[in-house]
Order: C-alpha cells, then sequence, then structure tokens
C-alpha cells in the first residue's frame, strides 16, 4: 500500500487494450484501495474527461499509455497540459524509448513507468502527489501572505491619525503610510529614500537624539517617548509614538532587519494640557491670594467689634435709654456676636485651606463633648419646636483631640440640622462603636440632601443648590470647616441623604484610645 494517499484517489487512464487496462487498474487498486480509476481508450472519451475535470471534476493523476491509434501520446499530453496543466501526467507504455521519454519529460510529463516495471508506478505517483501537495501548500501561504500584506496596506493606510512609517536597518524610510503624509504635508515620493531623522529638530539632530533612539530600539526592541519633531513646511510638531526593531524571523534573537515608528500628533493635547497645568497654576495663586486675603480682612474687621461689643455692654448695663430704644443695645450686641463668628469661620477656613490649624491635643471625653452641644443648641430647637434626642451606645468615648475644636465640630453638624429641619421636626444624636473607632450620627428628617449636591456639600461657600441658600441664607463655611478639623483629628465626616425631603444623616468617625 501507498505510503502517500492523501485522499480516496481520482485517476484517469488512456489505455487502447483492455488487458493492459485491466492490468494497470488491479495494480493500483492494490496499491491504493480506495482509488477511483476512469479508463477512456480514444481520442474522444479522453479529450471528453479532460473537459469535466477542468469543469470542477479534477483528477488526481493521469496514465496514459504512449501510442493509441489515431492518438498519439505527445498530443495527449499537449491537450492535458493546455486544459489542466496542474495535474501530473505519467506515461504507462510498454517500449517507450529512452530518447522520446527525455523529450516527453522537456515537453511538460512529470515520468514513465514501463508496463515491465509498474512495481515503480507507487513510488512514481507517491511523489507527483507530493509535489502537488507541496506545490499547493506552497501557493496557499503565498497567497496568505499576499492576502495579509494587503489586509495590513489597507489597515496601515486606513490609521489617517497616527503616522506608520517603516525603515531600514539604517533608519531609511522605505514605507510611509496616509497617515503620516497627513500628519507631516510630505508627500510619499518625498518620504521614501530618505533618512528618518529629517523628521527631527535641527537641534535633536545636532545633539544625536535620532541615533540614540536607534540604539535605545536595538538593545531594548523598542524605543519610546514625546518629543518635537517638524512637519514639511518647517511648523513644530509635538509627536507621541513607539519605533521598534522588526528581525528576522519569530526569534527575538534574530538580526534586526528594520524598524517600525508609529506616531501621532500630539500637539493640541499638549498645548492642552499646557493651558491646563497654566490655568491651574493660575488657580492655585489665586487661591492662595483669595486666602491671605480672607485672613487680612478677618483680622481687619475683627479689630473693630471688640470695642463695640463692649460699648454696647457698658451702654446697656449703665446708660439710661428711653423704653422705645431698650431693644436696640441687645440688638447691636448680637449683631457684633453674629459677625464675629462669621469673622472666627473665616480665620478657620484660611487656617484649614493653609494646613495652619493649631491643634491642643489632649484625652477628650466625646460624651462631655456631645452635653456641652446639646446645651448650646437647646434655645434654637426649641424655637422651631424641633425634638432633639441622644443615645449613647459606645463602648469607648475618649478620643485624643482639641476639645474646643470637636466642640465646634460638632456644634456645626448639629446647627446646620437645626437650620434645615422645619418646625416640629426630629433630630437624634446617636454614639456606637464602628470597630476600634467611635462613629457619632447626627440623623434629622430636614430637607434633605440630592445625590448631585452630596460631592460639594463640605466646600466651602457651597450649599444644596441655589434655592436652598436663598431660603436659608448663609455663606455656607459650617460644614466645610467642619470637614477640615476633622480631617486635622485623621477622622472621617460624611454625608447621606435618601433625597430631597427626606432627611440627611451625618457621620462622624474619630479614632478611640479606650
Amino acid at each position: 500500500m501507498s505510503a502517500f494517499a492523501p485522499a480516496p484517489l481520482k485517476i484517469l487512464l488512456l489505455e487502447d487494450s483492455k488487458f493492459d487496462a485491466e492490468f494497470v487498474g488491479e495494480f493500483v487498486r492494490a496499491n491504493y484501495p480506495l482509488a477511483r480509476l476512469d479508463v477512456v481508450d480514444d481520442e474522444a472519451g479522453f479529450r471528453d474527461a479532460l473537459a469535466q475535470a477542468a469543469a470542477g471534476q479534477p483528477y488526481d493523476a493521469i496514465l496514459s499509455d504512449h501510442e493509441v491509434p489515431g492518438y498519439g501520446g505527445p498530443q495527449a499530453l499537449d491537450h492535458a497540459l493546455g486544459v489542466v496543466p496542474r495535474t501530473p501526467f505519467i506515461f504507462v507504455s510498454g517500449l517507450i524509448g529512452e530518447e522520446n521519454a527525455v523529450d516527453l519529460l522537456k515537453r511538460g510529463a512529470t515520468d514513465y513507468v514501463s508496463k515491465n516495471r509498474l512495481s515503480r508506478l507507487p513510488v512514481v505517483l507517491d511523489r507527483a502527489l507530493r509535489e502537488v501537495a507541496e506545490r499547493e501548500a506552497r501557493e496557499r501561504a503565498e497567497r496568505r501572505a499576499r492576502k495579509a500584506d494587503e489586509i495590513y496596506g489597507r489597515v496601515v493606510d486606513a490609521l489617517n491619525d497616527y503616522a506608520v512609517i517603516l525603515l531600514d536597518r539604517d533608519g531609511v524610510i522605505r514605507d510611509w503610510n496616509r497617515g503620516a503624509i497627513a500628519i507631516f504635508g510630505l508627500a510619499r515620493e518625498q518620504a521614501l529614500g530618505s533618512h528618518f531623522g529629517r523628521l527631527f529638530t535641527d537641534e535633536d539632530r545636532a545633539a544625536g537624539v535620532v541615533e540614540r533612539e536607534l540604539d535605545a530600539a536595538r538593545r531594548n526592541g523598542s524605543s519610546s517617548g514625546d518629543r518635537w519633531l517638524r512637519r514639511a513646511d518647517g511648523t513644530p510638531m509635538r509627536a507621541d509614538g513607539v519605533l521598534t526593531a522588526l528581525r528576522d524571523g519569530d526569534d527575538e534573537a534574530g538580526e534586526i532587519n528594520g524598524f517600525c515608528k508609529i506616531l501621532r500628533d500630539g500637539t493640541d493635547a499638549y498645548e492642552n494640557a499646557a493651558a491646563l497645568r497654566e490655568a491651574k497654576d493660575e488657580a492655585e495663586r489665586a487661591n492662595r491670594t483669595k486666602d491671605r486675603f480672607l485672613a487680612v480682612l478677618s483680622h481687619e474687621l475683627r479689630t473693630p467689634l471688640a470695642p463695640i461689643a463692649t460699648a454696647a455692654e457698658v451702654l446697656e448695663r449703665e446708660a439710661g435709654v428711653p423704653p422705645q430704644y431698650a431693644a436696640l443695645l441687645p440688638m447691636i450686641r448680637r449683631n457684633v456676636a453674629l459677625e464675629a463668628r462669621l469673622i472666627d469661620d473665616l480665620l478657620d477656613l484660611t487656617a484649614i485651606a493653609a494646613g495652619k490649624v493649631t491643634l491642643k491635643l489632649d484625652r477628650v471625653d466625646m460624651r462631655q463633648v456631645v452635653d456641652a452641644v446639646l446645651d448650646m443648641v437647646k434655645e434654637a430647637s426649641l424655637e422651631k419646636r424641633i425634638s432633639l434626642t441622644s443615645r449613647w451606645d459606645a463602648a469607648r468615648a475618649t478620643v485624643r483631640g482639641d476639645a474646643a475644636r470637636l466642640q465646634q465640630v460638632l456644634w456645626n453638624i448639629v446647627h446646620n440640622a437645626i437650620k434645615f429641619t422645619p418646625e416640629g421636626g426630629r433630630i437624634d444624636l446617636r454614639a456606637d462603636d464602628d470597630g476600634p473607632r467611635l462613629r457619632l450620627r447626627c440623623i434629622d428628617d430636614g430637607i434633605g440632601i440630592d445625590r448631585a449636591s452630596r460631592d460639594r456639600i463640605f466646600s466651602a461657600f457651597e450649599q444644596a443648590d441655589g434655592a436652598v441658600a436663598r431660603r436659608f441664607g448663609g455663606l455656607g463655611l459650617g460644614l466645610a470647616i467642619a470637614h477640615g478639623l476633622v480631617t486635622e483629628h485623621g477622622g472621617r465626616l460624611e454625608a447621606d441623604s435618601p433625597g430631597p425631603g427626606q432627611g440627611a444623616t451625618f457621620t462622624l468617625t474619630l479614632d478611640t484610645l479606650d
């Protein structure tokens, strides 16, 4: 049996002798059990069989006697080469003669086998079939390579936003896609054959940047970065990309035969980023200036308030004021106190922003802080008929902090809840454990916070929205100061709310000492 039988063979035999046809057929089937042998004995039958083969019913091989009455072997060979040129054509004849055999091989025959030595037929057929299979595999590979090249070319040319530049091992441009044409404004025929160093600035070329980039790609396989290049008209372009070394074969140790440079025009992005950095720096400078202004202004405003408050208190206590004006002095004192509070808030805000808050750290019992704050806001809660309750479920109460500042934080939180809770509402202060930390929650049933406002609720001069600011007034400093002071204590202050009209919960979390 043959060692090479890629499929059930289909063989065409041109033979006028029935005996010889049967003899050859038996020999073929003995070596190729699944083979199908179609036998024709004249020119008409041969031509008809070849026409069907050309129409889609091909043969794997053609076997032919050298002489058929009225139709010679050379004629059959010429006809087969014209109709099915890729099909192996093997002469199987009695006496063909050395000279005739050589001539037929020159004309295109695959081989010849003497009928007296049919044992050679499987060897000849196997070799012919193997050559056909190898040729077809090679052609398929070549077609795939051509197809891949076509796809590569189309893909590369479709990258209008990216320049794809192929270089030889010395950096000379060998391919230049449409993206490179658009980015550099340089036609393909102008770019090909020139060194890619032409794309660099004069300063970089003089400094050896081109050679260093090629050397880096040779050593490391690739070299990436962004730098200023220049277009064909000389205008600068900020480009970011990568230069990759191309090697022979798939082996990373293969010899470098060229490079591929892929880059994009990042000028706009670079300039936008530079403008953004400049705007950010300017905003930070303006913010520092604003903080300095607020600090100076606060000090300047606070200076005249102290004598005003003192004078009002003395007049209220010592001076005789007509009854109809008796309420003016207490009003002056209250407003002076409010102004002083606002100025203190501004001073605190600028100190927090500058990172200059001074804390007097000590052991602080947060139960005492809660009691003090509840006492401070009692009058305000009674005025609005708000039910203000507290519950302590925490096992630990001592933290390390500044007692006055922590009281200020909690007062701001509770005062904020009272401010935004309608008359007859409810506020609950609850303390419990959060692992090793103390968690204090202020829960109200007030106006709530919409989701979009939660991120800025602790920003200075911010309130939930314009309507809230107009309705309730204020500058939005209390929560910003509270958040900053809590951060200085290493704690966390968070706000949560199901939504507008559904109340809010402010959670203060601090590390404990016991």
